[in-house]
């Protein structure tokens, strides 16, 4: 079965923010992360429950799972044929709450 990934407002918006941010400081390194994160991406077409559960699935209404790339954790729930990217998160930061996993668009 090949799933849909579908990106939320919010990840997009992370995604973009994260490759300014490394653009700044290093443009090579920039393209060559969001290819590995566009790569990445594509694996969860195919295979999705082959990645663990994120730490932010114990108060989450739906269950939430975590790839991980480089220092960055990328959120995602699973609906139906759909793999939906809730966030892209440094890994360094703090876990999501369960109510702010529900509540993003």
């Amino acid at each position: 079965m090949t799933y849909r990934v579908e990106l939320s407002r919010r990840a997009a918006r992370d995604i973009e923010v994260a490759f300014e941010y490394l653009r700044s400081r290093a443009p090579l390194n920039a393209l060559r992360w969001r290819d590995g994160l566009q790569g990445r991406l594509r694996l969860l077409e195919m295979s999705p429950e082959a990645f663990g559960f994120a730490p932010e699935n114990e108060t989450a209404k739906a269950n939430v799972r975590q790839v991980l790339y480089g220092t960055y954790r990328v959120l995602y729930t699973i609906r139906g044929e759909t793999v939906y990217i809730v966030t892209v998160r440094h890994g360094a930061r703090l876990f999501l709450t369960g109510e702010e996993m529900d509540t993003v668009d």
